[in-house]
């Protein structure tokens, strides 16, 4: 079925990557998730899907998205800086991914080269405000 569409011309795609530096942020989701099977994850990778909106300085309304996952071992430093950065409590019985929504934080921002050789942004660093 074809769609018609006014006029793709000037519609960009993407977007330009977030200026590295500080930034004051919302964390607006964060969320329980589970990828698609694969032989060494044969009941999907379990991740927290992170979201969070820049409030200021600048490219405000500008979201950024990470993914930690909370099974490995070797993934346990990356949900604890973030949960911590949230300023959320936590136990040995874990933490809950709603107390983290609506935080407040301090994200330093810093830039990467992906595998499809397109830069994208990474929370070096992220604190509660």
């Amino acid at each position: 079925m074809k769609i018609a569409v006014a006029n793709f011309d000037d519609v960009a795609v993407g977007f330009e990557p977030i200026v590295s530096g500080d930034y004051e942020a919302k964390c607006t989701a964060c969320e329980a998730k589970v990828g698609k099977p694969s032989v060494a994850n044969p009941e999907g990778f379990k991740y927290i899907g992170w979201e969070f909106t820049i409030a200021g300085p600048n490219f405000v309304g500008r979201k950024l998205f990470d993914n930690t996952g909370y099974v490995s071992e070797k993934a346990l430093p990356f949900l604890k800086k973030m949960v911590v950065g949230c300023g959320v409590e936590f136990d040995n019985t874990g933490f809950s991914t709603e107390d983290c929504l609506g935080k407040d934080v301090n994200l330093v921002i810093g830039q990467q080269m992906n595998d499809r050789q397109q830069i994208e942004n990474t929370i070096d660093k992220i604190t509660p405000a």
